[in-house]
């Protein structure tokens, strides 16, 4: 699935609308932040979605949280839909919580492969009765 790691900045032409990537002032180093977007599998519904995330400060880190993302979609089987879905779901619900943090890649392996779910919290008492 398509996914990248790039440059924009909130700046405003005189007309009010944002410039993003177009920024003049972008070729300086110290101006804009990096932002990541990449493809998730179709919801169930058959819609279309993505993950993105924006506000880094270098490069490095936009590309480690494009890594971590892609290693999170590479959890289920290719022919897994239903797992893909699941996935998606997860980091989608991450998406539109913009300070929520990436869920450890092997804590989600376990959860995904015991068929729990991915998107709740799971308490203690919900645990012992499964």
């Amino acid at each position: 699935m398509k996914g990248s790691t790039y440059r924009r900045c909130y700046c405003r032409g005189e007309d009010g609308r944002s410039l993003s990537g177009d920024c003049p002032q972008l070729s300086s180093r110290r101006h804009g932040v990096y932002a990541v977007r990449q493809k998730l599998p179709a919801r169930a519904d058959g819609g279309r979605r993505s993950f993105s995330r924006s506000g880094y400060e270098s490069a490095k880190k936009a590309q480690e949280c494009l890594d971590k993302v892609r290693a999170l979609l590479a959890l289920p089987d290719g022919n897994d839909a239903d797992g893909q879905v699941r996935i998606g779901d997860l980091l989608e619900s991450i998406s539109k919580d913009k300070k929520a943090p990436l869920p450890d890649l092997e804590q989600t392996r376990r959860r995904f492969r015991a068929g729990q779910a991915l998107v709740s919290q799971l308490t203690v008492g919900a645990w012992l009765d499964e």
